[in-house]
């Protein structure tokens, strides 16, 4: 029974000797590539569709204030139009009723202006209230990260799991993260 515990225990020093081992040769490592590293395994991976919802919520927020004097501005267009026209056909002035349906079109073109903007946007047209890191990589850029992960086996085991098909796509951020991890790796 004595042997049994010895065996135990020494079965656990010699793990946490082979632990220690390890971490003193990462702690001789430049700071610049452990950040690197770190940040590689911190990456939050987020959906398209999530990023798409982030855009649509800056859009929204970057339309929010106009909107109310944008449609100020076409209810007067159309009000003014309106009795300008009427008033233009009562006493049979033609230039005043042209006038009056002419302000009362351009209430309703603004009205229409309106309309299509709180109207949901299809998504090309949010890719430009997309931050720079958050834009989707190209396929250009994918296939050098491929290509990267398999020459770089530390690298590849870094980013495994961003190929799966239930991960979040590869953004510009991503990259970054990629270059400077090897760049710190060519700098030590």
């Amino acid at each position: 029974m004595a042997a049994e515990i010895d065996t135990y225990w020494m079965d656990r020093v010699r793990l946490a000797a082979a632990g220690r081992r390890k971490t003193r040769s990462r702690r001789d490592e430049p700071h610049a590539l452990t950040v690197a590293r770190v940040a590689l395994r911190a990456r939050a991976g987020v959906t398209q569709q999530a990023l798409y919802e982030v855009a649509r919520q800056r859009r929204m927020e970057s339309n929010g204030g106009s909107r109310l004097a944008r449609l100020s501005t076409a209810a007067a267009l159309i009000a003014l139009g309106t009795l300008a026209s009427i008033a233009g056909s009562r006493f049979g002035n033609q230039p005043v009723l042209l006038c009056g349906f002419g302000m009362a079109l351009l209430g309703l073109l603004l009205c229409c202006a309106l309309v299509e903007g709180w109207l949901d946007p299809q998504f090309g047209d949010l890719t430009r209230y997309l931050r720079d890191g958050e834009i989707l990589a190209s396929a250009e850029q994918i296939a050098s990260l491929s290509h990267a992960a398999q020459a770089d086996h530390e690298l590849g085991r870094l980013i495994v799991g961003w190929w799966k098909e239930d991960s979040a796509p590869i953004r510009q951020q991503d990259l970054e993260l990629v270059w400077n991890f090897q760049k710190a790796m060519h700098g030590s």
